[in-house]
């Protein structure tokens, strides 16, 4: 199920409003067409993505005219103003990796592509307005009502988390927030070190494939296969594939382990 622009197989999306973080879970899962880049034979990996730089903020500006403060009759003068719009609330975000060692840079690769393509789809989908914003773990309060989702993502290994952020992390799922994490390119480095990660948040809770009768695969539109590809290889479809850790009945971290960033171009 190839997933582009707002319909899958002719069927057109419904746009109902719903709780943030689930709506932009369910649009995670309405990414069917998911492409895995993963290429074990290849030694050294470079991500495309990597080199296209984040969306430049839009200019406004506002003509108007204005008196001098001279005697009349006075001419009066044009000048521009910056006008600035409110910003819509943030709901995600992304969390920035290379602050992890107070203030110290890790020159962790990243790219911005993934989020801004998906807080652009979720907005046109959901007749919403959010927005996401980098965060440094350093600073945030780690509370779900400054930011309800946080998105974690890369494709090599995870720099080292230190036990107090581990317990930071670990309280503010509890608490109610959620984690939203996505393998860029699908790489088994970047995997393998998350669930180590989430394994030492949460020891007794794993990871898990989420159930095929997940909301988030049914409340905006009804998925069931997804298109996927190793490489350069040739498309094939499975089953749909997300996995999950839950806390009470609520899908508190979200995983995909396969670059799902196709579906929400």
């Amino acid at each position: 199920m190839r997933v582009g622009g707002h319909s899958t197989k002719g069927t057109t999306v419904k746009m109902p409003k719903f709780n943030g973080a689930l709506a932009l879970a369910a649009v995670l899962g309405m990414a069917a067409g998911a492409v895995n880049l993963a290429n074990r034979a290849q030694a050294k990996f470079v991500n495309p993505k990597a080199f296209v730089p984040p969306v430049a903020h839009p200019s406004r500006m506002s003509g108007g005219e204005s008196t001098a403060p001279l005697p009349l009759p006075a001419t009066p003068l044009r000048r521009t103003e910056r006008k600035r719009q409110p910003a819509p609330p943030a709901l995600v975000g992304k969390i920035n990796l290379n602050m992890l060692a107070h203030g110290k840079v890790e020159r962790y690769p990243t790219e911005t592509l993934d989020i801004e393509s998906l807080m652009h789809w979720t907005n046109a989908a959901l007749h919403l307005q959010y927005r996401y914003v980098n965060v440094d773990l350093n600073r945030f309060s780690f509370s779900p009502t400054e930011l309800p989702v946080l998105y974690l993502t890369g494709w090599t290994p995870l720099p080292k988390f230190s036990p107090a952020l581990i317990a930071h992390l670990r309280q503010y799922i509890i608490a109610g927030g959620t984690l939203i994490v996505h393998a860029s390119c699908g790489r088994p480095a970047f995997n393998a070190s998350f669930l180590k990660l989430q394994a030492q948040m949460f020891p007794h809770r794993p990871m898990a494939p989420l159930p095929l009768d997940s909301p988030i695969y049914s409340c905006l539109n009804r998925i069931r296969t997804m298109d996927v590809r190793d490489s350069l290889g040739p498309w094939k479809k499975i089953p749909v594939y997300l996995q999950a850790m839950y806390v009470g009945c609520r899908a508190a971290i979200i995983f995909s382990p396969v670059d799902m960033s196709w579906g929400w171009s």
